[in-house]
């Protein structure tokens, strides 16, 4: 149900957007309470993002979409987890945003599959 979409100007190899997608799940699933079995996570990188008007230092932009709205405990840890941890990869807090999307579960759409071999 929750989704994050990470999009940085960094470029990165598969291995490191891997290990910075399992982190992003895992931030997000424990601030929100959620097993990482129903988030998902989107990482683009090696965007041009132009922040102040430059494009030459890394920048980022994050958004997290769940149901329901953020009060702002919840916000604040998962500002704090977020800067943090892309910090400690040389993105810059005052060159990333952060966007919060609550949505009613009206605007929300999933699928879920059953295993076909079930009851049989």
């Amino acid at each position: 149900m929750p989704a994050i979409k990470l999009e940085t100007s960094e470029k990165l190899d598969d291995c490191i957007k891997q290990n910075i997608a399992r982190k992003a799940l895992s931030i997000c699933a424990k601030a929100l309470g959620k097993p990482v079995a129903v988030v998902e996570n989107i990482v683009i990188v090696g965007l041009t993002i132009a922040f102040s008007g430059a494009c030459a230092q890394p920048s980022a932009l994050v958004n997290i979409a769940q149901i329901g709205e953020y009060v702002e405990e919840l916000r604040q840890s998962l500002k704090q987890s977020f800067f943090t941890w892309l910090a400690q990869h040389g993105t810059q807090v005052k060159r990333t945003y952060l966007h919060f999307a609550g949505k009613t579960r009206d605007k929300w759409g999933w699928i879920l599959i059953q295993d076909e071999c079930q009851g049989t």
